[in-house]
């Protein structure tokens, strides 16, 4: 992925400009080792600024290569993972091996203020909707909203999807 003509050389100082494309389009970005600096955390850092998932493995604290999983999981910026399963789990990917029975959801919802309000934005959507989005067209001030958003997920009325969208489950 490059926004450079095709042929054109790859240059060190171009891998920051590569990597915003690539924490853009990536469901999630997982950083295994990284320093404090460095192209991963230049890369989480981006892809959290865009409200898309990160995740980090952690390490030793007296490892200079874990300093930055470290770092990212410390200051809430990344979802700490320690297999496969946790990223399953965050993204919401459902195993390729196993057969999901369907859940049978309320349709029509009995709900008032807020939720009332995020459901039937979310409604009249064709796609997910990030956060701030629904604040722009609501009003609802941003902690009630994401308060709001929480129990709706949690009640399944709503499903978070990668990049904190949300959309009517």
């Amino acid at each position: 992925m490059t926004e450079y003509p095709f042929g054109e050389k790859p240059f060190r100082q171009r891998f920051l400009e590569r990597n915003r494309i690539v924490a853009a389009l990536a469901d999630i970005t997982i950083v295994i080792e990284s320093d404090i600096k460095g192209g991963a955390m230049s890369t989480a850092n981006t892809a959290f600024s865009y409200s898309r998932d990160v995740a980090a493995l952690p390490g030793r604290i007296s490892d200079r290569l874990s300093s930055g999983c470290n770092h990212l999981i410390r200051k809430e910026k990344a979802h700490l993972i320690g297999c496969a399963a946790d990223v399953i789990e965050i993204t919401g990917w459902k195993p390729l091996d196993k057969q999901v029975a369907p859940v049978q959801r309320n349709l029509f919802p009995e709900l008032d203020g807020d939720p009332r309000l995020i459901y039937d934005t979310l409604r009249f959507s064709m796609e997910p909707m990030q956060a701030d989005s629904i604040h722009t067209q609501t009003l609802i001030p941003m902690p009630r909203l994401m308060s709001a958003l929480g129990e709706m997920e949690f009640d399944g009325i709503i499903i978070r999807h990668p990049g904190n969208r949300f959309s009517i489950a």
